[in-house]
């Protein structure tokens, strides 16, 4: 603890405890015996002999030959330096009478500024009948005095972690915990009520609106296509109209005509085949030259998202593979919002965001720019931010409540179902 007293004065002392309190007594042979006293106390002389200062109440000394002085008040005195006499009272088996006496066991002369500051929990003061002083900022003892370290720190933390604790609980503290599980069995009670109307309210509401919504959008596709088909069977039909009453036009003339007029017929009935055949062969180029730029542009693409590290396995996102001539293959994998929320964390949080951002600007670039495919659920790129039909997050909320969770997973399965069309159609062109 850091000190913040720039001059410590005996005022600042807030209790004194005697350390080691007993009576040692030297003998020949032992050299040194040590005698239990019971009761102490001390007394405060100023340091120029000008007279007593304080004399402490008498207390008696515990089994550790340890005593605190609580009741400790000076009334504000300033003095820095001071004599501190500690008065022990002389056991029977001393004085060998009832008679009660009391001797100095030791005389201390202290500089207040001089002391040093002590770790109550690890230090323990080894010589007999010295004081430490309770400041009002730390422990502290005399300079002269001698410690022993009873333990470090890593010692305590191992001897912490080898012990088996046993934790304890009042009546009081189990009353508490009652009340708490029964109030959190009310609300378990009442949320898997309130679950179960909100689930009857979809199953009757929101998953119907749902498939209706999905057959709608490919009802319309659909008709898109046929509509496709349906032209172009007219213009066929068209065509072959044409054809068939040239043909009978030459015929017809064939009849009247010499013989040189039939070949001549003969010879623009093939060229009006021929001229159908260009015609045809025309169209299949330009189809052919449209399947070229497409494949062209997926490629490119591709190229430009490689160092995204949307391809990258780790993600499982999209798969690639080459063929025998070294083409590229895409395999769309859906994704899992169950394993997705299992494997976030703060840590990976914006990096997995970020890759479901470039998810969806790969699969809306493929099919607003390369294929015309419309797909059922709008896709809006806004980064790792990025949203689907312009309500649901498509990336991990920081706040997980229950409605933003909900949110996310019916992002994940709107996403999910356009990966499935993007899929569908790409295994068919």
């Amino acid at each position: 603890m850091a000190t913040y007293l720039l001059e410590k004065k005996l005022r600042h002392v807030n209790s004194i405890t005697l350390n080691n309190v007993c009576l040692p007594i030297k003998k020949p042979i032992e050299n040194l015996h040590i005698i239990r006293v019971s009761r102490c106390f001390f007394i405060i002389e100023s340091f120029e002999n000008d007279g007593v200062i304080y004399v402490s109440e008498i207390q008696s000394v515990n089994c550790a030959r340890q005593v605190q002085f609580n009741d400790f008040s000076l009334n504000g005195n300033p003095a820095t330096c001071l004599c501190l006499k500690v008065v022990l009272e002389i056991p029977a088996e001393v004085t060998q009478d009832n008679t009660t006496s009391w001797m100095v066991a030791r005389n201390i002369n202290i500089d207040l500024n001089s002391l040093q500051a002590i770790d109550s929990k690890n230090d323990i003061v080894s010589d007999y009948n010295v004081p430490t002083f309770n400041m009002i900022d730390q422990n502290e003892y005399i300079p002269s005095a001698h410690l022993i370290t009873y333990r470090s720190p890593k010692n305590n933390e191992s001897l912490v972690q080898n012990v088996d604790l046993k934790r304890s609980a009042n009546f009081n503290d189990l009353l508490k915990l009652n009340r708490l599980l029964d109030y959190m069995g009310q609300i378990s009670e009442e949320t898997i009520s309130i679950s179960n109307k909100v689930d009857v309210h979809i199953s009757g509401l929101g998953i119907n609106q749902y498939h209706l919504s999905n057959v709608d959008t490919s009802k319309k596709v659909l008709r898109k296509g046929i509509s496709k088909k349906k032209l172009q069977v007219r213009q066929l039909k068209n065509e072959l109209k044409i054809m068939q009453q040239s043909s009978e036009e030459y015929e017809n003339d064939s009849e009247l005509v010499h013989s040189d007029t039939e070949t001549n017929s003969d010879d623009k009935q093939f060229g009006n085949n021929d001229e159908f055949g260009y015609f045809f062969s025309e169209v299949n180029e330009k189809r052919n030259q449209l399947q070229y730029l497409r494949a062209k542009k997926y490629q490119q693409l591709i190229d430009i998202f490689q160092i995204t590290g949307l391809f990258d396995p780790a993600h499982g996102l999209i798969e690639v593979s080459y063929d025998e001539n070294g083409e590229r293959y895409l395999q769309f994998n859906t994704v899992d919002s169950v394993s997705f929320l299992k494997e976030i964390n703060e840590e990976n949080k914006l990096e997995l965001n970020a890759m479901l951002g470039y998810y969806l600007l790969f699969l809306k670039l493929i099919s607003k720019k390369i294929y015309s495919l419309e797909l059922p659920h709008k896709l809006m790129y806004y980064g790792s931010t990025s949203v689907i039909n312009n309500i649901y997050p498509l990336y991990y909320p920081d706040v997980g409540s229950v409605k933003s969770l909900h949110k996310f997973s019916q992002a994940m399965k709107f996403f999910n179902i356009n990966i499935l069309q993007i899929r569908q159609y790409l295994t068919k062109h």
